[in-house]
């Protein structure tokens, strides 16, 4: 049966050319019934989102008569709520959301989709120190968190443009020193580039100063 309705069901039985060849039927209205099956849908918000900020709402869009909801959020947790929320773990990721509904009739339709969860970066270079030697504030360092150990880079340029640090350890300080001495007062240009833990690729540039 290609399309959802009522069938009627007829039977019919001959005996044998010994006994008459005579025929009788049965003929029930209406015994089988097919109906269309519901179809699961839904919205989700925030997605994607970050691992700062990792719950979830889901919203059903099902269609057809819908009498019970089931949810599987990546195979951590489960819910019959219509329109429930999750807090995924505080992690990068995707996650396979499925929602399987059952309709009046006892027929279930099934629809997946992706929870993208993305990390986080951050990072904080100070616009002055002071390499002087006290044990205060004598280097200067990128900091931050979110950030590839890979296609690190850091510079540190004069005001004429010469490049007198450069460094792709990541956090690696520089101590203030050009050719064995330490360089005089005044604005130095840094540059840094880094993948952040998206595998976005970032350049920044700013300035800091040098007080002894």
């Amino acid at each position: 049966y290609n399309s959802p309705g009522s069938y009627d069901v007829t039977l019919t039985v001959i005996n044998s050319a010994a006994f008459g060849s005579c025929q009788g039927s049965l003929t029930k209205a209406n015994y089988l019934q097919f109906f269309t099956n519901p179809t699961a849908d839904f919205t989700m918000n925030p997605n994607p989102t970050t691992m700062f900020d990792p719950t979830v709402r889901f919203y059903d869009q099902s269609v057809n008569n819908i009498t019970n909801w089931n949810w599987d959020f990546g195979g951590l947790m489960h819910s019959t709520s219509q329109n429930p929320f999750y807090t995924f773990p505080v992690d990068t990721g995707k996650y396979v959301v499925t929602l399987t509904v059952t309709d009046i009739n006892g027929c279930e339709g099934t629809n997946s989709k992706n929870v993208v969860i993305k990390g986080e970066y951050g990072v904080f270079i100070p616009n002055a120190f002071t390499p002087n030697g006290d044990g205060l504030n004598d280097e200067l360092s990128p900091n931050g968190f979110g950030i590839l150990e890979q296609s690190y880079k850091f510079f540190i340029f004069t005001r004429w443009g010469e490049l007198i640090f450069q460094s792709n350890s990541k956090f690696q300080p520089w101590d203030g020193v050009y050719k064995g001495n330490i360089v005089e007062n005044g604005e130095y240009l840094w540059k840094l580039e880094f993948t952040d833990i998206n595998n976005k690729v970032h350049n920044k540039v700013g300035h800091v100063n040098v007080i002894r």
